[in-house]
């Protein structure tokens, strides 16, 4: 697959300002985003193998009342591109997903302890 770079003379606009919500169903949203030292560091007890390892991040930014702008003509693509869901590739990973949830459910205890309960997030 060729990958082709096309600079664009095109502005970057706010095309929406969202927040982090389960009435839209975005509780399991994981977004990517462009931040500063300042925002919520990703706990390194969480792994990319167990899934889930960016939901403590959206969960402070939600319980810190985050909103997120998404920006028109901008956006990030996985590589080499979409994944399909393959089974057997799937099955390394239940130990670590095992190990995520135990580690989430700590990590939301404590945020929620710090920065108060938000039934929204």
């Amino acid at each position: 697959m060729k990958s082709e770079a096309v600079e664009s003379t095109e502005e970057l606009r706010v095309w929406a300002t969202v927040n982090r919500s389960r009435k839209f169903r975005l509780h399991f949203w994981e977004p990517f985003f462009i931040g500063t030292r300042d925002d919520p560091e990703f706990d390194p007890r969480l792994s990319w193998e167990g899934k889930q390892n960016k939901m403590q991040v959206a969960y402070e930014m939600c319980l810190r009342k985050y909103s997120f702008h998404i920006v028109e003509n901008a956006f990030l693509v996985h590589s080499p591109g979409v994944n399909v869901y393959n089974a057997t590739k799937e099955k390394h990973r239940f130990k670590y997903q095992h190990e995520n949830d135990k580690w989430i459910s700590i990590i939301r205890k404590n945020l929620t302890k710090k920065y108060g309960f938000n039934k929204d997030c």
